[in-house]
């Protein structure tokens, strides 16, 4: 059950459905560079590529609702039919939620109960800001077939108002305040005073015979009271917010359809190749302008940003595939598409498939680099040095792993085995047993490890 499936052939495009194409095309603003938004916020979206998402929580009361339904799916004739959608909650007061998997395709919206959270946003490469009206945040998964007394289990929500939709190629989140978390195929730990309890949700099938196929289908709706999140997504992210302030070291590009943007107090920053296209340091103030317009209300000298990335003035070709066209009563939507399998990730990924462990050595160490914080590649990183045999340096990746990551099940139970494998049986057997109750689908692998059996103590 190594973590590199969860992390093979997929990413996130973002795409905006025009209702009608006689509507007038929105102003953009788009940023190369580091950047970082802050100021009150309304939502939070984002979809799980294959490498998932990282992210946690603390709450003075966490709540969770749950909306579920068994499903039968019969294969010859394409249909899945769902019983009565059952309903239940649970209050759990404070505590911690630690995310443990999210699969390709896993949605997380999170938005504000009364007044907007507090949002931070920091990026290191691309950053896109554009106005919406009444966005909807749908999840569509292109391999699910919802036909018969269709059941819409997964993240389908929308919220009325005008915004500014701060998209980021990849970034790190903070909220804070009173949210609420809808999730689909995104799974968590609950850590509070009285022990833990792992929540599942998505759809997961527990009988298949003969083309017919059982499972069971579920959404839930988490509310945080008074609440810190954290969230590090490697793939697109948008957030929404009334007004947006960000500050950027880079090149801005101004791109203005039928409503051009101006583009005051821009004149210290140095004209960059390129009609509307400026390149330095500046602090921006945006708000929807109506329908889908954007107003840059001001520009000002930024607070201090780390410097361009390397790079960053180079043609901006990453650019064409992000322009958004914007139209009023816009429906937001994330699909998932077969991702280039060029970059370091994907060499590893492949490699680690094709047991050429030694392989992946190199492209995970210039990946971390860029992702010192990425729990998931610090744990492909164990598993790579433990198969090729070094097995100190495997510990402390393990140890690293779950320093950030303490609630990932197969982070425990993989060091578990290196531990048994060390002839260190007590410590082993100790997240075993955390690994299994983490996770019980575990259990079966367990039985099958070699370096498990005849350990005192381990009864898997």
């Amino acid at each position: 059950m190594s973590r590199a499936w969860a992390w093979l052939g997929f990413a996130v495009a973002l795409i905006l459905l025009a209702p009608s194409a006689s509507a007038a095309k929105a102003a953009s603003l788009q940023i190369v560079g580091s950047s970082r938004a802050t100021g009150a916020a309304d939502a939070l979206f984002a979809i799980a590529d294959g490498r998932g998402l990282s992210w946690s929580a603390t709450a003075k009361e966490i709540v969770v609702e749950r909306d579920g339904a068994n499903f039968t799916r019969i294969d010859a004739i394409k249909s899945t039919s769902y019983g009565r959608v059952e309903q239940a909650s649970q209050a759990y007061g404070p505590g911690e939620l630690h995310g443990l998997e999210a699969r390709d395709g896993g949605a997380m919206l999170a938005r504000s109960l009364g007044a907007p959270f507090s949002g931070v946003t920091s990026t290191g490469s691309r950053l896109v800001a554009v106005g919406i009206q009444d966005p909807s945040f749908a999840e569509f998964g292109a391999s699910d077939v919802r036909t018969s007394q269709t059941t819409h289990l997964y993240v389908d929500e929308s919220m009325p108002g005008r915004f500014v939709n701060l998209t980021s190629s990849g970034g790190d989140f903070e909220l804070r305040g009173t949210l609420l978390l809808v999730l689909y195929d995104v799974d968590y730990a609950v850590t509070t005073a009285q022990g833990s309890a792992v929540e599942r949700t998505g759809r997961f099938e527990s009988a298949s015979v003969a083309g017919v196929t059982q499972g069971r289908d579920e959404q839930q709706r988490v509310t945080l009271v008074d609440a810190v999140l954290t969230l590090h997504a490697p793939g697109e992210a948008a957030l929404f917010a009334s007004q947006g302030h960000v500050d950027f070291n880079g090149i801005l590009s101004l791109q203005g359809g039928d409503a051009p943007l101006a583009a005051p107090g821009l004149a210290p920053l140095a004209a960059a190749e390129g009609e509307g296209r400026y390149q330095g340091s500046s602090s921006l103030d945006l708000a929807p302008a109506g329908g889908s317009a954007l107003r840059l209300e001001s520009a000002r000298a930024p607070s201090p940003l780390a410097p361009v990335a390397e790079g960053a003035s180079a043609p901006l070709l990453a650019l064409a595939a992000l322009v958004l066209v914007a139209i009023a009563g816009v429906t937001f939507g994330l699909s998932r598409r077969a991702r280039r399998a060029a970059d370091d990730t994907a060499a590893a990924l492949l490699a680690m498939e094709e047991r050429r462990f030694a392989d992946a050595l190199a492209p995970l160490a210039r990946a971390l680099a860029r992702r010192p914080q990425d729990a998931l590649l610090h744990l492909d990183l164990a598993l790579c040095l433990e198969e090729t045999g070094r097995g100190e340096e495997a510990r402390r990746q393990y140890e690293t792993t779950l320093g950030l990551a303490p609630a990932n099940a197969e982070a425990l139970y993989y060091y578990a085995r290196l531990l048994a494998r060390q002839r260190r049986p007590a410590e082993s057997a100790a997240h075993l047993a955390e690994a299994l109750v983490l996770d019980p689908r575990l259990t079966d692998m367990a039985r099958a490890e070699q370096a498990f059996r005849g350990m005192t103590g381990i009864s898997v």
